[in-house]
């Protein structure tokens, strides 16, 4: 399993978009939205795991979430992981890689 951080400029960014587009998690579709949008900002990610070249799931860090008025940053949020690679703790994965 290989871990990768990307940001817009990255020749994986749309491909990562497009997975989280049509993943099984509605959240996907905003976080694909938010791709679309260059919603990203600074130091802020995605994290995609990969076995080989397949994505296996995702997460981002990011400066603000929809929880208002709260004083702590960064959030880890839009955290998915593949129905098939489920069960493996690469939840726990990604946060570890995020940098």
């Amino acid at each position: 399993m290989n871990f990768k951080t990307i940001i817009y400029s990255d020749e994986l960014w749309c491909k990562v978009r497009n997975y989280a587009e049509s993943c099984s998690w509605g959240a996907g579709k905003a976080l694909a939205n938010a791709m679309d949008n260059n919603g990203f900002n600074d130091w802020e990610r995605v994290i995609v795991a990969l076995d080989n070249e397949k994505i296996c799931g995702y997460c981002t860090v990011s400066k603000t979430d929809c929880i208002p008025d709260v004083d702590y940053t960064p959030y880890i949020g839009f955290m998915f992981v593949g129905e098939e690679y489920r069960g493996n703790r690469l939840s726990q994965q990604l946060i570890h890689n995020i940098y």
